[in-house]
């Protein structure tokens, strides 16, 4: 489980340099493509940075996966009946995508609570 906001930048980073190489995009075309620096791409994908929202958003489509595959926060939600839990879940997210605002945080937790809907009726289907 990602329990901690290095162990999220991590996971993002490992996730957007993987899905990167599997399009066969370099580390320039890519951070052109969501409007950030080379060296700053390099420092994500090292797990040193994260992304804002709005870039991840744009990261996930350009990509072809969802912000959850970047990020891995189907490992939070697995374990989200706890508002304890949870809590904590959307304080490291918030961290490592360096939530600026509270509308930073209200989109945060609507894409969670998205997810976590998402994940019921997967559940509900048999999948």
């Amino acid at each position: 489980m990602i329990d901690t906001t290095a162990e999220i930048k991590k996971h993002l980073g490992n996730t957007i340099r993987a899905r990167r190489q599997m399009f066969r995009l370099t580390i320039e075309e890519f951070s052109e493509l969501i409007d950030i620096s080379p060296s700053f791409l390099g420092l994500i994908e090292r797990g040193k940075r994260g992304l804002s929202l709005p870039k991840l958003l744009k990261a996930s489509v350009l990509l072809h996966c969802s912000m959850d595959e970047l990020t891995g926060a189907t490992e939070y939600l697995k374990i989200s009946n706890n508002d304890n839990i949870y809590a904590n879940c959307l304080a490291e997210h918030a961290k490592a995508y360096q939530c600026q605002n509270d509308e930073d945080i209200t989109f945060l937790v609507g894409v969670m609570k998205y997810m976590n809907e998402y994940k019921n009726n997967l559940k509900y289907k048999g999948n």
